[in-house]
């Protein structure tokens, strides 16, 4: 059975995760059951008269263990994402043996072509950006899908636009297609571990690596990236050389007055004198530089555990974060950390409203016009989470104080 999301005009597709588009089925059963017990009809992908059969695309098959979560990627880039007890039998009971499922994706005007999949609905005319046949069966037998725990499907597309519907699709003998019982997508947003997500402003991560080896580090640990950002909360740096006074002795670089004898440096070539160069650390100072708007104490706060489940953790609030660093702003990023019961696209208004004639203002309004909604359940922990944030944060930046102020202090020492 295929479905068509409806697009204004067909799109090129790119295999990328970051970039999917979620379908989430909460009333559209992929095989069609009207009651528990009713005999649930067989799905077959095309007829033995279908004369497309030789270039309609070809099916993936994957074998399941219906006790477990399973996640499967097709070659093409469909996520299916199935949760255990996703899948009925014609008794209604819930499916715990091995599962085969099966999966075709025409995600191209070719394979689109190939197969006579023709876009039209009681002959009217669709534009389609993909299309995807599924079928479970379970020891030869027929299943559907458990309403009140659907599967969860992802579909590659290069930009999500508004007014796109899932189709049910019927083909006849002659392999002609039909799009029939148009559903309005549910688009709740799909939190992933929030560890896997780039929070860094963009540069910084590879600004580390240009910088190594540090200290006792050979390597760019994440440990060490974390520590280095999050203590630009309360310093960039400057602070440390204070009180730190040149020496008597400085490198022969920098003395104007050096000198080369036999191939060695003189011992006045060491020696700070009037033409040496005395104001390294002053100069140092100077350039360190300024860090901009947003603070990254609240980059530590939200890449918790507390906000794992969170619209935080979703690759669409990723991208909204590397916007937000552009625009330097921390009241820009607590629109989303303190509305975490709204939904996105309310959001994304709010901020481009905030930002008014902004250079930013655009990319929000775009974010806006894609109508995000949020992860199920959204408000179970939001005001809980808005006085944790509160006082998470003071005592993230007290910390913060008190490390450079123990570095303050070695450094003085030594």
């Amino acid at each position: 059975m295929f479905y068509i999301n409806k697009l204004p005009s067909i799109r090129k597709m790119k295999k990328n995760i970051q970039k999917l588009f979620g379908l989430t089925f909460l009333a559209l059963v992929l095989i069609q059951c009207n009651s528990a017990t009713e005999k649930v009809e067989s799905t077959v992908k095309f007829s033995k008269n279908d004369p497309f059969q030789k270039t309609i695309v070809p099916s993936q098959n994957f074998e399941l263990n219906a006790n477990v979560d399973n996640v499967i990627e097709g070659e093409n880039g469909t996520i299916l994402i199935m949760p255990k007890g996703c899948f009925k039998n014609s008794k209604g009971e819930i499916v715990t043996e091995q599962i085969k499922v099966e999966l075709s994706e025409a995600l191209s005007v070719e394979e689109m072509l190939l197969s006579n999949l023709t876009t039209t609905s009681d002959g009217k005319l669709l534009e389609t950006d993909g299309m995807i046949y599924i079928n479970a069966t379970a020891n030869g037998e027929q299943l559907s899908i458990n309403k009140e725990n659907p599967i969860h499907i992802e579909i590659p597309t290069n930009k999500r636009k508004t007014g796109m519907m899932a189709y049910k699709g019927i083909r006849d003998e002659n392999g002609n297609m039909n799009w029939i019982e148009p559903k309005e997508l549910k688009k709740f947003l799909i939190p992933i571990d929030i560890n896997l997500l780039d929070f860094y402003p963009k540069g910084f991560e590879a600004e580390v690596n240009n910088g190594m080896p540090f200290r006792n580090y050979k390597t760019a640990t994440k440990n060490l990236i974390d520590s280095l950002y999050y203590s630009l909360s309360i310093s960039n740096g400057s602070d440390l050389l204070n009180g730190l006074v040149a020496t008597d002795y400085n490198e022969p670089y920098y003395n104007k007055n050096k000198e080369v004898i036999d191939g060695k440096y003189t011992d006045k070539s060491y020696e700070l004198g009037d033409s040496a160069d005395s104001t390294i650390t002053e100069e140092v100072a100077e350039e360190a530089p300024a860090v901009c708007g947003i603070d990254p104490a609240i980059i530590k706060v939200i890449k918790g555990e507390k906000y794992q489940n969170t619209l935080i953790a979703t690759r669409e609030f990723e991208t909204r974060l590397q916007i937000i660093f552009k625009t330097c702003r921390d009241d820009i990023l607590e629109i989303y950390i303190k509305n975490l019961d709204k939904n996105l696209w309310e959001l994304d208004s709010i901020a481009a409203i905030t930002l008014g004639e902004h250079h930013q203002y655009e990319d929000f309004y775009d974010f806006y016009k894609q109508g995000l909604t949020n992860i199920k359940e959204a408000n179970k922990y939001s005001e809980l989470l808005q006085n944790y944030y509160e006082q998470q944060l003071q005592e993230v930046k007290t910390e913060l104080e008190s490390v450079n102020k123990k570095a303050i202090k070695e450094l003085q020492k030594q």
